[in-house]
């Protein structure tokens, strides 16, 4: 299950990037330089996106988040005038979890970074 997730990831990556080069403009490419650059910059905004997305998605399934979960929730039954799931915040942070994931979009956009500096340093060699 792991691998399809990442298969869709890299497809989403890939769209991404793609997108990316046509919003760029095929018109503006006159050098090879060029081309390396605008792909360096596609691959840098799904790398950023799909990164940043997996790294909170990650560090949310460890419950880094759930202070602010309890907090917000708590407003939200306090305005309603209903009662709390949780009594207290002890309750909160001690009721059953489930682990969650984030590595399925973080390691591709891992990849899609480290793809966009490969071809930022091949831009800087053809530009010369």
């Amino acid at each position: 299950m792991k691998h399809i997730s990442r298969l869709i990831a890299f497809v989403c990556g890939a769209v991404i990037m793609g997108l990316s080069f046509l919003w760029q403009g095929l018109d503006n490419v006159k050098t090879s330089a060029d081309w390396f650059r605008m792909l360096s910059n596609s691959a840098l905004l799904a790398g950023v996106l799909l990164a940043g997305i997996g790294a909170l998605t990650w560090v949310s399934g460890e419950h880094f988040f759930d202070g602010i979960r309890y907090a917000v929730s708590s407003i939200f039954s306090h305005l309603r005038g209903k009662p709390k799931h949780y009594a207290t915040y002890y309750d909160y942070i001690h009721r059953e979890k489930t682990k969650g994931g984030g590595f399925s979009l973080l390691v591709p956009g891992l990849i899609f970074l480290g793809l966009a500096v490969l071809l930022t340093g091949v831009y800087y060699a053809v530009r010369k």
